[in-house]
């Protein structure tokens, strides 16, 4: 799977569109630098006009992001933030998807290997180094990615049944597929993935 630059216009579009009074608020920028971050704040202005324009009620708002070399999609109204992971703590007795905790400013957040939830390949020299903190009502994890590539809007349209054979053994996460660029993205059902038992350890050392 190609890794696509990201286009600034492109990212800020999709994101106002979310909450055009609320961008800073968001925490969508945090990964990038800081003279990324000024270029999106300039267009911001001028991009308002447009989008509040624009009927997009109809639309579905998907982080876009990369796992085990394909694109999966993360419903936009449960994503808090996207954040750089620079120190994870083991968390003993726990199966292969739990990575461990990080302390996100003074808030343990326990992150989620999805690549073995989903029934992608494990690999264990992967690099940790980015994920993207979901919420839903008392429950937050951090979800580990590959790569964080995109905020998309789709409309209902264009969704399809998430193929049975695609990931046979995790299908109840698996929300749909959707045309990205060139390629498919397959959709993840966030809420059901926080609501299951997939963040319950129950082991005993």
């Amino acid at each position: 799977m190609p890794a696509p630059d990201v286009d600034a216009d492109r990212v800020t579009n999709n994101v106002l569109k979310q909450s055009p009074s609320s961008v800073v608020e968001l925490g969508l920028y945090d990964h990038l630098d800081l003279q990324a971050r000024q270029v999106l704040q300039k267009r911001t202005a001028v991009l308002r006009c447009l989008i509040d324009n624009k009927d997009t009620t109809e639309l579905i708002p998907l982080a876009v992001v990369g796992l085990g070399g394909e694109y999966f999609g993360l419903e936009l109204e449960t994503v808090h933030e996207f954040i750089a992971i620079h120190k994870i703590a083991p968390i003993p007795c726990c199966p292969p998807h739990i990575v461990g905790n990080i302390n996100l400013r003074g808030e343990i957040i326990t992150l989620i290997d999805l690549n073995d939830v989903v029934g992608l390949p494990i690999n264990a020299m992967r690099s940790h180094s980015q994920a993207v903190v979901v919420r839903l009502e008392q429950r937050v994890a951090g979800i580990v990615v590959d790569a964080i590539f995109d905020v998309a809007y789709l409309h209902p349209s264009q969704l399809k049944p998430a193929p049975g054979s695609r990931h046979s053994n995790n299908d109840d996460y698996l929300q749909s597929v959707a045309p990205y660029q060139n390629w498919m993205m397959t959709i993840i059902n966030l809420s059901k993935l926080l609501n299951s038992d997939i963040l319950v350890v129950d082991e005993e050392v």
